[in-house]
């Protein structure tokens, strides 16, 4: 009698379990749908107001502006061998007082000068800095990092353009590392003017790749007064191109081809020759040497 039982208990109904079994396979595929569902309809919602932003950025309606620089400051490009402290930080005092020390206290090192400036000749007060000479320098001090330009207002339109080119492609390195600060949105508006800051008021090198530093390079000089245009490089693949940039340079009365992130200036012979050189180069020593020293060819 006991075994009876025992078989009796143990004996399970086949329609009972093929039910369960059915509405488990229902529950899971509903949670499932469920699921996918709510992943498309997260997908379509991020897609459409990124498109919608995009369009209101294109018709200037949502202006990205920069974090703490309105226009075209700042810009450490002077015209004299004497600057004011006020010219590298004009809110210093208007914020902390009249009792800021500002003192040079050191250098720091760029792609195209990794000893930084020698600053043994350069002398400093409370309220100007006085420069042995014109160029390009790196200064760390109490207020703060700075890369300054001084040009010589007597020397040709030619060698002001050369310098102001030498200046930001030696201040560059090619990288996308930078990228979303000049463009916030992938394939969107781009902001040149939000370079300046890390540019000029930093001692980190801007970090973009050829289209940018050629977009940013244009900005300044620009801002100089210089008549400039971009130039798209592209192989007939369309797989592999380059972004340069044109100056026209005034005493010549035509325009230079100007590559910031190889460092070269084309001002006669072409773009032929140019590209000539860009693609035999590519494994030569000269472009180790070319890259160090972000020189000049002309």
């Amino acid at each position: 009698m006991f075994e009876i039982i025992k078989s009796t208990n143990l004996t399970r109904n086949p329609e009972i379990s093929m039910r369960k079994k059915i509405i488990l396979c229902f529950i899971i595929t509903g949670f499932l749908v469920i699921t996918l569902s709510l992943t498309t309809y997260m997908a379509i919602s991020y897609s459409s107001k990124l498109h919608k932003l995009r369009e209101r950025i294109a018709e200037n309606s949502l202006i990205v502006k920069p974090d703490d620089h309105i226009g075209s400051r700042p810009n450490y490009i002077f015209k004299s061998k004497i600057i004011e402290w006020k010219d590298l930080t004009p809110h210093l005092e208007e914020i902390y007082g009249n009792d800021v020390e500002k003192k040079i206290v050191g250098t720091f090192p760029t792609p195209n000068s990794f000893n930084g400036t020698d600053i043994t000749n350069i002398l400093s007060d409370d309220e100007k800095i006085y420069f042995p000479s014109y160029g390009a320098f790196a200064l760390h001090t109490t207020v703060g990092f700075f890369k300054i330009l001084l040009i010589d207002p007597n020397t040709s339109e030619y060698n002001k353009i050369l310098s102001i080119a030498s200046f930001v492609s030696g201040n560059t390195v090619h990288s996308l590392a930078g990228a979303r600060r000049i463009c916030p949105i992938y394939g969107g508006a781009i902001y040149p003017e939000r370079l300046l800051k890390t540019f000029f008021a930093s001692a980190q090198p801007l970090k973009q790749h050829c289209g940018y530093i050629a977009r940013f390079l244009s900005f300044i000089l620009s801002q100089q007064g210089y008549g400039t245009q971009l130039i798209q490089l592209q192989t007939a693949d369309q797989k592999n191109g380059h972004v340069v940039m044109q100056v026209f340079m005034p005493e010549m009365n035509k325009f230079a081809m100007i590559d910031p992130d190889y460092g070269t200036i084309v001002v006669g012979g072409g773009l032929l020759n140019y590209l000539v050189y860009t693609r035999n180069s590519n494994y030569g020593a000269s472009k180790t040497e070319f890259y160090a020293n972000k020189g000049y060819l002309q």
